[in-house]
């Protein structure tokens, strides 16, 4: 009888331990998956220009969004047909910006249109 109640008990024992061949794999529990960047897709954007510097673009969108756009040496800027440089681009004008998303997803801008302008030639008077 001792000898039953010992090999139960050694039983439930042996039953409640793991053995290393059991555990669970799991993968780390903050690893999250990231979309990859989405290539030849070229999205436009229209709005008035805040800020311009030689690494990023603001620009104030049509619906008042502040956004922010990365400028290299592949980002061209046109006044019409021609060809400026981005220091050249006058605040407060109004732009469209065409860009792509980068390796780590941020925005980054091909070319930028600034829209004709609104002002009269020098040359001219209205009566």
């Amino acid at each position: 009888m001792r000898r039953g109640a010992v090999g139960v008990a050694i039983v439930a024992l042996l039953g409640a331990t793991q053995l290393p061949a059991q555990r669970g794999r799991r993968g780390a529990a903050s690893s999250t998956m990231n979309a990859p960047p989405l290539k030849g897709v070229t999205i436009s954007f229209h709005g008035t220009v805040k800020e311009v510097t030689k690494k990023l673009m603001l620009l104030q969108a049509d619906d008042n969004q502040l956004m922010t756009f990365r400028c290299t040496s592949k980002t061209k800027f046109f006044d019409g047909d021609q060809n400026i440089k981005g220091n050249e681009v006058d605040l407060d004008s109004a732009a469209t910006v065409d860009v792509v998303e980068d390796n780590d997803l941020k925005f980054l801008a091909l070319t930028v249109r600034l829209d004709p302008s609104q002002k009269k030639p020098h040359g001219l008077i209205t009566r």
